[in-house]
């Protein structure tokens, strides 16, 4: 009888262990086409499928006071840092929402498509890289991710979907010249949001940067024929806008209590101007490409756009050539290279005027493999610019080539990488 107990004690003993030693490696499963595997001591949740599979949609729940959704991992929401997912071509809805301890993402080339809510309220969340497969993504993906400050697409042909990223209130960067379509309020209520680039009329929709308080430099290239109802509304640090030749109407709301607002280019192609356009009484000068009876032919909303009455008007296309004179220079926050630095050749980063070519604060950067950031060392940093080369995010002229080009083959490439990861260990 005792041999009997022994053996049971010793069976308890070594179940109790196995059972400990699974939790501390952690736990995982299966769900649809996906293999999940969530690691509790890193936090990392891995989600892996064999080539083109789907992660699946789920649905979101409310556990007391939060959400939560019906994913087999939710258990683990509040504990996951990291989510990689490989093999994967499609994110389904609800996947990855309302983790609150989020901090990083991980897509391998291959993902395609973000559903609806599939990252919404991760709060914590504050780098995003999207590779060049990255086609669209839905409804609501990445809606208040309240701590979510860059954004990097690789590709140039972006869908982003309603509310896509609105409420994420500390995002400051995010590059939307390559973005190819929007849809409304996609970056609504982002109110860090300092400057934005439209390359196209489908990138433009209504609401689209409403509320973005911080928005002070938005740039609108030729190809945008109408500027959407209520697209700038309560914009209110914007001071300047230059809308492009070819526009033919600024809708109603357009420029909405944008209340810093005081000089606009308006180009000869507009032929109309809705209801409440503009409504703050800063603004003082409008240019205007065509001549004085052009302007009065203009067809303009008397229903509060009285500012445009108001305002001093200037006609002909030269005008806003004019504005860092009348302005004075209004220059990037971000240092570029002017002179990439090479063996033998002493390097220059300088500020540009985002309105003309004049540089300020120029300084010079000495020629030192692995300095890709030109600030004088090699660090964690230069590992960041070099990643984000090399996915195309930036271009030659925002990171040192030759300092980059570690092994002198004159290409950008991985070896690069590896290289500098031992520089940055000696």
């Amino acid at each position: 009888m005792k041999k009997i107990l022994s053996v049971l004690v010793c069976v308890a003993f070594l179940l109790t262990a196995f059972v400990q030693i699974a939790f501390a490696a952690g736990t995982g499963g299966e769900s649809g086409d996906i293999e999940w595997q969530f690691e509790t001591e890193t936090g990392i949740l891995t989600v892996m499928g064999q080539g083109n599979a789907k992660v699946p949609d789920f649905d979101s729940t409310q556990i007391e006071d939060s959400f939560a959704t019906t994913a087999p991992w939710n258990e683990y929401r509040s504990s996951i840092k990291h989510v990689e997912i490989y093999g994967v071509g499609k994110v389904g809805d609800y996947a990855f929402a309302y983790m609150p301890a989020l901090e990083s993402v991980y897509f391998e080339e291959g993902v395609t498509y973000v559903g609806f809510f599939c990252f919404a309220g991760c709060s914590a969340l504050k780098e995003l890289y999207c590779p060049g497969s990255l086609a669209k993504l839905e409804d609501f993906s990445f809606n208040g991710c309240k701590s979510l400050e860059t954004v990097y697409f690789a590709a140039e042909t972006v869908w982003l979907g309603d509310y896509c990223f609105a409420e994420c209130e500390s995002l400051t960067e995010i590059d939307t010249a390559k973005v190819a379509h929007a849809e409304q309020n996609t970056f609504a209520y982002c109110k860090s949001l300092r400057s934005v680039t439209v390359t196209c009329q489908k990138a433009l929709d209504s609401g689209i940067y409403a509320e973005c308080r911080s928005l002070e430099e938005v740039t609108i290239m030729p190809g945008v024929t109408e500027i959407p109802m209520g697209a700038f509304e309560r914009c209110t640090s914007l001071e300047y806008i230059v809308l492009p030749e070819g526009l033919e109407r600024i809708e109603s709301l357009s420029f909405l209590d944008c209340k810093s607002l005081r000089w606009i280019y308006i180009p000869a192609s507009v032929t109309e101007i809705e209801r409440v356009a503009f409504n703050e009484k800063a603004l003082t000068d409008v240019y205007f490409g065509g001549t004085e009876e052009e302007w009065a032919a203009l067809n303009i909303s008397e229903k509060n756009n009285r500012p445009l009455y108001n305002a001093t008007v200037h006609f002909g296309p030269e005008d806003p050539l004019k504005e860092c004179d009348a302005l004075g220079h209004e220059f990037s926050e971000e240092y570029t290279f002017e002179v990439q630095p090479a063996e033998g050749v002493v390097g220059i980063m300088s500020r540009q005027c985002v309105r003309c070519n004049e540089t300020a604060d120029a300084f010079e950067v000495e020629y030192l493999p692995g300095d890709v950031n030109g600030d004088g060392i090699v660090s964690a940093l230069d590992q960041r610019a070099i990643k984000l080369a090399l996915v195309g995010v930036l271009e030659e002229n925002q990171y040192a080539f030759n300092n980059a080009d570690i092994n002198k083959d004159e290409h950008l490439t991985a070896k690069d990488l590896a290289q500098l990861k031992k520089l940055m260990v000696r």
